[in-house]
C-alpha cells in the first residue's frame, strides 16, 4: 500500500521543487513540505527493516562535499553564510538518495521522468504568464519565472530536451497524450529559451538539440513532420518583438564575449582567480566570494541591494571559497556521474550524457550548483545506472546458466558460423 504512495509524493516533489525552485520564504517552504512528504513515505516504505540500496560512490563523494562546506563554516568570513549554503546542499544531497532508493524499476523510472517533465512545463507556463502580463525579470526585456532567474529558468528547460524526447520517441509512453505531451516540449523548451534571452541557456540546449537532429534524419517521416511544423509556428515566434529582441541577444554570444566581457561576468571572474591565488588550498570559505571581493577592485555590485554579486561560476566559486580542495572534490563528483551514465542502457545512456554535458557547461558561466533541478536530474539517473547494471548481471547470469546447461557439442555447433543458402 505504501510503495504507490512513495511514488507519488516522489514525483509530487520532483514537480514541486522544479516549478517553484528554492527563493523566496514560502516558495522555499512548499519545497521543503514536499520534500518532507517524500522523506515521510520513504520511512513508511522501508519499515522496520530500512533496506535499502547499495550507495553509489557518487553518492559518498556529495556527502564529503556537504560535509566540507560545514567544515569550512570554521574559516569562512561570513560562517552564518557558510552554513546556510551547507544546509541547502545537503537538502539536495537527500533528494538525490531518496530519488536513487526509491525509484527501482523501468515504470517507476518512468513515473520520475515523466514528472521531471511536467515540472519544465509549469516553468515554461510561468515564463509565459509573466510575458502575458508584461512583467519582464530584467529591464532587457528578459522574461524568467516567479523566484528563478532567466539564465537558469534557460537551463532548467534545457536539461529536459533530451529527457522529453527520450519518452516521446525512445520509451513506450503511459498513453498517447503523454506521447503528444513530451514531443511538443520540444518546442515548448525552445520558445521559452527564447523568452528568457538567456545565451547560455540556449548553448546548454545545443547538445540536445544536436541529438534530436541526429534521430530525425534517421528517421525522415519524423524529420518531415517536426520540420513541418516548426515552420508553421516559426512566423508568429519571429512576429513577437520580444523574441527578436532575445534571439537578437543569444545570437550575440561572441560580440559579448569580446564587448563586455560577458556581461561583467569577467570582471567576477578575475575577482575569484584572485581571490583563489591568495587563498590556494582551503579558499576563504563557503559563501565567502561575495565579502571577499571587498578587498579587490573587481568586483560588481547588485542595483537594488547595493551588495556584491556572486562570481557567475559554480567552478570558479568553489575554486575561490573552497581551494584545491573543494574544486577537486567537486569535479571528482561530476566524473563520478559520468562514469556512472556510462553504465546506462544505450537509450538512456545517450539522453542522461547529454543532459550531464549540458549542466556542467552551464556551470561554466552559471550558479545552478546548488539548484534542486540539478540533482534530481543526477539523482534519476544514478537510479537509471542502478537498474542497467542489474539488468545486465541478470542477462549474464541467465546466459551462464544456459551455457552450463548445454551440452558442449551443442555450444560448439552454435558458434559455427550459419550455413550459406545455396543458390
Amino acid at each position: 500500500m505504501t510503495r504507490p504512495v512513495l511514488l507519488y509524493s516522489g514525483a509530487l516533489f520532483i514537480i514541486v521543487a522544479l516549478s517553484l525552485n528554492m527563493n523566496g520564504t514560502l516558495l522555499s517552504f512548499m519545497v521543503r513540505l514536499s520534500l518532507s512528504l517524500f522523506a515521510f513515505t520513504w520511512i513508511l516504505d522501508r519499515f522496520p527493516k530500512f533496506r535499502v540500496r547499495p550507495v553509489p560512490a557518487t553518492v559518498g563523494l556529495l556527502s564529503l562535499f556537504v560535509t566540507l562546506l560545514y567544515a569550512s563554516s570554521l574559516w569562512a568570513i561570513e560562517p552564518t553564510d557558510a552554513i546556510l549554503y551547507a544546509f541547502r546542499f545537503l537538502l539536495c544531497l537527500v533528494a538525490v538518495f531518496l530519488i536513487y532508493d526509491s525509484f527501482r524499476s523501468w515504470k517507476e523510472i518512468q513515473i520520475a521522468l515523466q514528472a521531471y517533465v511536467v515540472g519544465l512545463y509549469a516553468v515554461f507556463i510561468q515564463i509565459f504568464i509573466t510575458y502575458l502580463q508584461g512583467r519582464p525579470q530584467l529591464s532587457d526585456g528578459r522574461y524568467g519565472a516567479e523566484g528563478i532567474h532567466p539564465n537558469h529558468a534557460a537551463v532548467m528547460l534545457g536539461s529536459g530536451l533530451a529527457v522529453a524526447w527520450l519518452l516521446a520517441v525512445g520509451e513506450k509512453p503511459l498513453n498517447k497524450f503523454w506521447r503528444i505531451f513530451n514531443f511538443s516540449y520540444v518546442l515548448v523548451a525552445l520558445y521559452g529559451v527564447m523568452l528568457t534571452g538567456s545565451r547560455g541557456g540556449f548553448i546548454a540546449c545545443v547538445p540536445s538539440l544536436i541529438v534530436i537532429a541526429i534521430h530525425l534524419f534517421r528517421k525522415p517521416g519524423s524529420a518531415i513532420i517536426t520540420a513541418g511544423i516548426i515552420l508553421a509556428a516559426l512566423p508568429g515566434l519571429l512576429a513577437n518583438p520580444s523574441v527578436q529582441k532575445n534571439i537578437e541577444r543569444i545570437g550575440s554570444i561572441s560580440e559579448s564575449a569580446s564587448a563586455d566581457g560577458f556581461t561583467g561576468r569577467g570582471d567576477r571572474w578575475k575577482a575569484a582567480i584572485e581571490i583563489f591565488k591568495d587563498n590556494p588550498i582551503i579558499g576563504v570559505g563557503a559563501g565567502g566570494y561575495r565579502p571577499a571581493t571587498r578587498d579587490y577592485g573587481t568586483y560588481a555590485i547588485h542595483s537594488e541591494t547595493g551588495e556584491p554579486l556572486g562570481a557567475h561560476s559554480s567552478y570558479l566559486q568553489f575554486a575561490s571559497e573552497l581551494g584545491i580542495v573543494g574544486l577537486s572534490i567537486f569535479v571528482g563528483l561530476l566524473f563520478s556521474i559520468f562514469l556512472n551514465y556510462r553504465t546506462l542502457l544505450p537509450g538512456y545512456r545517450l539522453a542522461f550524457m547529454t543532459g550531464l554535458l549540458s549542466l556542467a557547461n552551464a556551470m561554466i558561466s552559471e550558479m545552478i550548483e546548488a539548484r534542486y533541478f540539478t540533482w534530481i536530474f543526477i539523482g534519476i539517473g544514478l537510479s537509471v545506472a542502478k537498474i542497467s547494471q542489474l539488468e545486465r548481471a541478470a542477462a549474464y547470469e541467465r546466459a551462464s546458466e544456459y551455457t552450463e546447461s548445454v551440452p558442449s557439442t551443442i555450444r560448439s555447433s552454435e558458434n559455427l558460423e550459419p550455413a550459406t543458402t545455396a543458390s
